[in-house]
């Protein structure tokens, strides 16, 4: 095989690698869906908002929950439904409230805005699963690449 065709070769399999990575980004919050049973808790003022409730409605299965004795039980149910693989994601309308203080305090919560879903209902796109006890507001910088440069710290000379 002469160098032409090694170099064909070597960028097809660098094109094919860079593909099935992308599918398979792109696919994650699918395969995710698929190995876990989701259903969505939407809490507070969040089940006010007619847009969302139509939203998830149409797809997902959901909970409104408006007093602390029905959050109270949700997260106590959450416990035991993690370990049959079956995932609840609470579902908030602002994380500047004690209500997202409390759910955040507690361990193995998925927490998203109520923006994220209306974001993913108008695009048709699959709602992602946040990471454990890491709250999701939105996917703006969803495609950013963010560089962080290390430099020394510098001497301030006085005259």
């Amino acid at each position: 095989m002469d160098e032409t065709q090694k170099h064909a070769n070597d960028e097809s399999s660098s094109d094919d690698w860079s593909k099935t990575t992308f599918n398979f980004l792109k696919n994650f919050s699918k395969f995710i869906s698929f190995c876990l049973a989701i259903s969505f808790c939407v809490v507070g003022q969040a089940c006010s908002n007619d847009r969302l409730l139509a939203a998830l409605d149409d797809r997902y299965a959901y909970e409104c929950l408006t007093t602390d004795d029905d959050i109270r039980r949700t997260l106590v149910e959450n416990k035991q439904l993690l370990s049959k693989r079956q995932l609840k994601i609470y579902v908030l309308e602002s994380f500047d409230d004690n209500l997202f203080t409390q759910l955040k305090d507690e361990e193995n919560v998925y927490i998203i805005s109520s923006e994220l879903v209306l974001n993913c209902a108008e695009k048709k796109i699959d709602i992602p699963v946040p990471r454990r006890n890491r709250p999701l507001y939105s996917q703006h910088l969803s495609s950013a690449v963010i560089c962080f440069v290390g430099g020394t710290r510098r001497e301030i000379h006085v005259d």
